[in-house]
């Protein structure tokens, strides 16, 4: 910047440079008033340069100059541009093969670009590169008795130097053809059972193969592209007798048929009768709360069992269809089979067929199996403490799927400390099918802790209705009974009668009735004093809580 006494009436700049290092500066460039740019030229390349810059001026007659300003610097390219390759040439050297020379032009490549198009206009793709001062490279992969055209574009960090002339070379054409032989199945083989044989063919080419044709007696069956070359061929009765295969191989050009195979078929066409079979799931159960069960599979044939199909649909499967398990041939088949049944409750159905090796399908066979994952719904249950024991009533478990066990329905457990967290905990007492049951040799005074599950046929578990009794000393205690609207099944009325009747040898003396299940303390309020009978009976009005659904009571009676 130059000092205040000359701005803005400086003489010009003076621009001073040092070379690779700022600390040798000598004056390279005066500069006239009010000019901001200069080029500096004629440097080394690779080559760092630094600048400063001051202005100057005159005061009373004297030339002065400003401060300096702060130094700059900058480093030149290291290379220049190359130069491009010369008299390219394009020479064919097989008919899938080109070979690229050309004289090198530059002794500061980082390489070349080989480009190729398939007219000498363009467009151009890039197929390859080479290392510096390379001055040939080989196309390899083309199509025989084709033109090409390439070009070669060196390069180096500072950029690329113009292309080559284009070259245009044309491949030779092809005149070897393919080799090809049949590789399986053996000459001279027979088959006897309807089956699937693949017919495999060998096949190689200098350019390479196209195709693979096969041939039945000179009809064509099928074509493959790829190696493996194979054609599946399934025979039957009407296979029977002598065939000769052959496999035709292709290139671009030319085409070569291998020597013939010769195949014989001799199936009996008296095999007209399919097999006989039968499916069950986990062994014929009814009910599973399982999706994973067991198949069992069992067909039997004269001649052979070559294959099961399973379906979750009764629409039989053409013996030709995908899908078919094999199994190894034997006239009486047993198999079994993890299977997953789809998800959700209800009966599942499966279908099955079984085929021979003559092609013949069994009829349909099915199974059906009822998947209920759903626990039964709890009922209630009622206890009535007695001398040293107290006895268990219970009614209304339901379940809607499988339907409650036929044997051992229902499972008591008990502990005196607190009610059992399930009915795999504490101590079972009762596993049946009745609707009561006493639980003896108890301490009076102590309270005991219940808990009633139901169990489904499929298995699964409620998860338990639970109550709790203190047994009593002294006389017998009263028996007694609570019927709703004579014991009618449904209401429309939230208006019903009760019928409460009770024995007792010392009489009855009150009623307690409640919606909870737990037992009232005889001291306890809500008690309904009525004169002592033996043979108490009443029928009173109530009226049931409001809302549809199942409304429960409890009754219990005291003597004197």
């Amino acid at each position: 910047n130059p000092n205040s006494a000359l701005n803005p009436n400086e003489s010009g700049y003076i621009v001073e440079r040092a070379k690779a290092t700022p600390t040798s500066f000598s004056k390279v460039f005066t500069s006239a008033a009010n000019v901001t740019s200069w080029a500096s030229t004629g440097l080394s390349t690779g080559t760092a340069y630094y600048y400063r810059a001051r202005a100057y001026g005159t005061v009373n007659g004297q030339t002065v100059y400003s401060d300096y300003s702060p130094i700059a610097s900058a480093t030149t390219q290291s290379s220049l541009y190359p130069n491009p390759a010369r008299s390219l040439t394009a020479t064919a050297g097989s008919p899938t093969q080109i070979t690229l020379k050309w004289s090198d032009g530059s002794s500061n490549e980082a390489g070349n670009r080989v480009e190729r198009a398939a007219s000498s206009t363009g467009p151009w793709a890039q197929i390859g590169t080479t290392a510096p001062n390379a001055i040939s490279y080989t196309d390899s992969g083309l199509t025989p008795s084709t033109a090409y055209s390439y070009r070669v574009i060196t390069y180096n960090s500072t950029g690329d130097a113009p292309p080559s002339n284009v070259a245009t070379g044309t491949t030779k054409p092809d005149s070897t053809p393919p080799t090809v032989s049949i590789s399986s199945p053996a000459s001279g083989s027979t088959y006897s059972v309807a089956q699937t044989v693949e017919i495999r063919a060998t096949a190689s080419d200098n350019v390479g193969v196209s195709r693979v044709d096969f041939f039945d007696g000179g009809v064509l069956k099928g074509s493959a592209t790829a190696s493996p070359y194979s054609y599946f061929w399934s025979i039957t009765a009407a296979d029977n007798g002598p065939h000769s295969w052959t496999a035709k191989a292709y290139d671009s050009s030319n085409s070569a048929v291998s020597s013939a195979v010769s195949l014989t078929v001799n199936i009996s066409a008296s095999d007209t009768t399919a097999p006989t079979s039968s499916l069950s799931i986990n062994g014929g159960a009814a009910y599973t709360r399982s999706t994973a069960v067991t198949l069992t599979l069992t067909a039997a044939d004269a001649v052979g069992v070559t294959a099961y199909y399973l379906s979750t649909s009764a629409t039989p499967p053409a013996a030709t269809a995908t899908g078919w398990t094999p199994v190894s041939s034997t006239t009486s088949y047993t198999g079994s089979l993890g299977y997953s049944l789809s998800a959700g409750d209800g009966t599942k159905t499966l279908y099955a067929w079984y085929k021979d090796a003559a092609g013949n399908v069994s009829a349909t066979t099915s199974t059906s199996i009822l998947l209920d994952q759903t626990a039964p719904t709890n009922g209630s249950v009622i206890p009535t403490a007695g001398n040293a024991q107290v006895t268990l009533s219970w009614s209304g478990f339901t379940d809607t799927g499988s339907g409650l066990a036929t044997t051992n329905p229902y499972t008591v457990v008990f502990a005196t400390g607190a009610v059992p967290t399930s009915c795999a905990s504490g101590t079972q007492i009762f596993s049946g099918a009745t609707a009561s049951f006493t639980h003896t040799g108890l301490t009076n005074g102590t309270t005991y802790f219940y808990r009633l599950c139901a169990t489904d046929k499929a298995g699964n578990a409620s998860s338990g209705a639970t109550t709790s009794a203190a047994p009593q000393a002294g006389a017998a205690l009263p028996t007694g009974s609570l019927a709703i609207n004579w014991n009618a099944a449904y209401t429309k009325s939230t208006n019903v009668a009760l019928s409460l009747s009770a024995l007792d040898s010392g009489g009855v003396i009150a009623y307690f009735i409640s919606t909870s299940s737990t037992p009232p303390a005889a001291s306890a309020l809500g008690w309904v004093g009525v004169p002592s009978e033996t043979n108490f009976g009443v029928t009173l009005a109530y009226t049931l809580s409001s809302g549809d659904g199942t409304k429960t009571l409890y009754a219990w009676y005291k003597d004197v």
